[in-house]
Formats: structure tokens, sequence, C-alpha cells
């Protein structure tokens, strides 16, 4: 079970990691019973921006139509297969102005993955950057848990 003080240290993390508050909101694509919806949903609503609720459409179609027709999304969370998808869907329009940040996240990402957005320049001028994180989260002494 997730705690509240989880939830709020994460949607306050990612708000701010994201830069949330530097676009108008999200689209949110996917079943509100899917963990990607948390960071799509939340952390703008969280920030005071929108959420756009996106047809459940086959293939993503919903999520591409809700990209090519506004502008400015805050962030968009996907999965790998979502950017293989969007790589399908690129149009003439900048995907810069589709999104200030993908995240991208749940499943291997492979560079393969990334060649549309860079063959098409999706960013000028930035890097792509992956970061992964692993850290091993041992048992805590029960004489610190009180004082997280």
């Amino acid at each position: 079970m997730v705690t509240h003080r989880g939830l709020v240290n994460y949607l306050s993390w990612c708000s701010e990691a994201y830069h949330v508050s530097d676009g108008c909101g999200s689209p949110v694509h996917s079943p509100l019973t899917f963990d990607l919806t948390v960071t799509g949903l939340l952390s703008p609503l969280c920030m005071g921006r929108a959420v756009t609720l996106v047809r459940d459409d086959v293939a993503g179609a919903g999520l591409v139509d809700a990209l090519q027709s506004n502008a400015g999304y805050s962030l968009v969370k996907i999965t790998p297969a979502h950017l293989v998808l969007l790589g399908h869907a690129i149009s003439d329009r900048p995907l810069a102005e589709w999104s200030n940040v993908l995240v991208v996240g749940g499943a291997a990402l492979t560079s393969e993955m990334l060649t549309p957005f860079r063959a098409h320049e999706a960013w000028p001028g930035q890097a792509d950057t992956i970061a992964a994180t692993i850290r091993r989260i041992q048992q805590m002494p029960a004489s610190e848990k009180n004082s997280l």
C-alpha cells in the first residue's frame, strides 16, 4: 500500500524534477488503475495545471491525437511502447511543442526507440539523457523507523 506521505513526497519530487508548473498540464491516456497514471494525473493537479482526459483508443491513437491537437503540455508520461507509437506518428510539428518533458518508464528502453526523435531533432540543442537508478533498500532498524 502506498502511504499518503509517500505519495506526497513522490508528487513533490516529480513536480519539481519535471518542471510541471512550466507547462499547461498533461494528457491522461491510461486507466486510473495503471501506476503510470499517477504522475500524469496528480502532479499537474498539485501544481494547479489542467489534465486532458484522452479517449481510450486502439494502439494509443487518442494520445497521438491529443499531442497533435494541443501544445505545451508540462509532461507526458509514457512507456517505451508509447514512445515507439509516437515515433511512428511524428508530424511536421516539432516534438518540443507537444510537451516540455517526456517521462518514459516501466520497461526496457533501447536506443533504437529514440531514433525517430533524434532524426527529427525533437529538442534542438539538448542531448538525450537516460538515467537509471538502482539502490538496494535494506530493512531499517526499529530505532530509526520513527525518525522519518
